[in-house]
């Protein structure tokens, strides 16, 4: 039986390389996926990497009035702010909350991070045992 399967496959291998349209054939149905396949991971290989985020600009609105626990004042946005201040990858521009609104209508920023007043009392309302 493994005799005729081997008689068969060399049959085929040899009636590949004799017909140049069988043999074009085979070799495109080789290639082409290969050629897909190289196409598509160089296109998503770094999609950052022709992209300049420092020109993204992102408004940072930090109206925290920060909290007291423990006899220790805690302003959580304030800390998140210093941050994002000595991150370079982004072009963050710290604003108020009005020059947010009007900037980004007028398409100056991209996005808006808004760090509400109660942002600190928030997160730390664990300490409470009513966590939010």
């Amino acid at each position: 039986m493994f005799d005729v399967v081997k008689k068969i496959g060399k049959r085929d291998i040899k009636a590949i390389f004799h017909t140049k349209a069988s043999f074009i054939t085979i070799m495109a149905l080789c290639f082409i996926p290969c050629l897909y396949t190289l196409i598509n991971v160089k296109a998503i290989w770094s999609p950052y990497s022709d992209t300049e985020l420092r020109n993204i600009k992102i408004a940072v609105v930090n109206s925290d009035k920060g909290y007291k626990v423990l006899n220790q004042s805690i302003n959580a946005g304030n800390q998140i702010v210093s941050q994002l201040k000595n991150n370079k990858d982004i072009g963050w521009e710290f604003v108020t909350k009005d020059q947010a609104k009007v900037s980004i209508k007028k398409g100056k920023f991209y996005a808006e991070i808004d760090i509400p007043q109660n942002f600190s009392k928030s997160l730390l309302s664990f300490t409470k045992g009513k966590p939010k």
